[in-house]
């Protein structure tokens, strides 16, 4: 299931820190079901996290496509502005 291997990734990057596991697994569940909005966020931030903020704005943009009345990841973006300190953009996003 797309899910599971979702929260393998987050598991493998938040509580692990297995940075090669967890997108291993994100990737994995992209695969099982691309229309998935939170694996998108997540994987999303992982990347931010990982500093690689224009991949983590393209799978932020495609949860927002997917899932456009969450909150969660409309605020997404925030994160990977305020990571390249793109501070005014953080504001708007927020």
């Amino acid at each position: 299931l797309s899910e599971a291997h979702t929260v393998l990734a987050y598991v493998q990057s938040q509580h692990d820190f297995n940075w090669k596991g967890a997108e291993q697994s994100y990737l994995r569940a992209i695969e099982l079901n691309p229309k998935h909005a939170n694996t998108r966020q997540w994987y999303g931030e992982f990347l931010a996290l990982q500093n690689r903020v224009d991949e983590s704005l393209i799978q932020i943009q495609k949860a927002i496509e997917l899932d456009p009345t969450s909150p969660s990841t409309n605020n997404a973006p925030a994160l990977a502005y305020n990571v390249s300190r793109q501070f005014e953009k953080t504001l708007e996003t927020t």
